[in-house]
């Protein structure tokens, strides 16, 4: 039980840290620099959507537990940006939507005889990432149906999906070399390096 708490603790705090990057940062760039046509009641998509790399990743390391995991900082971000109207009627569905979609698509990939979840062996990124993108279709679909959003919405949630995905990939890959070069040992569960 303290480990799923710490677990959801990190994974929360990584997915509120990523949305506020895309809210205070990301997004007032992408502002200034276009305007993507959308819908009235939707939220302008982000093509830089660091959060859902936070959910492929959390659902990559922990399965169907990342929904646990990441549903209470999905839940303060979607108050944060919708106030209480975002907890009625359909307006709750993305938030559902964002955290199951990952775990579900690997599940589905899993069941199609190709799993890629971490601790199956050396990490297949390239899978992972296709994982990503099938669940960016899925996410970017079901949200803008919530949203009764134009196809532009649709366009701009999977490409936002897609790269936040390759960011959330690079940076975690830099962790990683950070980590091998600091300890020597390879943090994918490779033996320890000789000097």
């Amino acid at each position: 039980m303290r480990a799923l708490a710490i677990e959801t603790f990190t994974g929360s705090v990584a997915y509120i840290l990523a949305f506020t990057l895309v809210v205070l940062l990301i997004g007032p760039m992408q502002s200034a620099l276009i305007t993507i046509p959308g819908t009235p009641n939707a939220p302008d998509p982000s093509l830089l959507f660091l959060p859902h790399g936070v959910r492929i990743l959390a659902a990559w390391l922990f399965k169907w537990r990342a929904v646990v995991i990441l549903l209470p900082g999905a839940a303060i971000m979607h108050f944060a940006f919708l106030g209480s109207a975002g907890f009625s009627g359909y307006a709750l569905m993305p938030l559902f939507v964002g955290v199951f979609v990952a775990p579900f698509t690997f599940e589905l990939f899993k069941r199609l005889g190709w799993n890629l979840y971490a601790g199956t062996g050396a990490p297949r990124w390239r899978g992972v990432m296709l994982v990503g993108f099938c669940a960016s279709i899925l996410n970017s679909l079901l949200t803008n149906y919530a949203y009764a959003a134009s196809p532009s919405s649709y366009f701009g949630y999977l490409i936002g999906d897609f790269f936040g995905l390759f960011f959330a990939f690079l940076i975690l890959l830099a962790v990683f070399r950070a980590y091998e070069r600091r300890t020597n040992v390879d943090p994918t569960g490779g033996a320890p390096k000789e000097q």
